[in-house]
């Protein structure tokens, strides 16, 4: 009997429970980031931005099963990462949420509004 069959359908199970969570707007923990961290695609439009309190307070899409689209504050872990975004950027972003904190980072400009 071979076991191949089985590894092959084990490795497709995989793939489709990969495609089907970021189709979903979820990411996957990547390598080095928090283990217990779930981390959500999201877009929006920048609508104030506080280097000393390290937050940016965006107006956001519906995140895809986690939370309906709003205007709220973020906090920012690396204050770098506020470089260069201006108000009224349309941006899409990564939202990192444990059971203590949240947080986002990795932001794109998407245009302008």
């Amino acid at each position: 009997m071979r076991s191949w069959p089985l590894a092959v359908s084990t490795l497709l199970l995989c793939l489709l429970i990969s495609f089907d969570a970021k189709s979903a707007g979820i990411l996957l923990p990547q390598s080095g980031s928090e283990t217990d961290a779930r981390i959500f695609a999201a877009k929006g439009v920048v609508e104030e931005i506080n280097p000393d309190a390290q937050t940016v307070t965006i107006k956001h899409e519906a995140v895809s099963n986690y939370m309906a689209a709003m205007t709220m504050p973020f906090k920012v872990k690396d204050q770098k990462e506020l470089a260069g975004l201006q108000i009224g950027d349309e941006i899409s972003f990564q939202h990192h949420v444990t059971e203590t904190e949240s947080w986002v980072d990795q932001f794109t400009k998407i245009g302008t509004v």
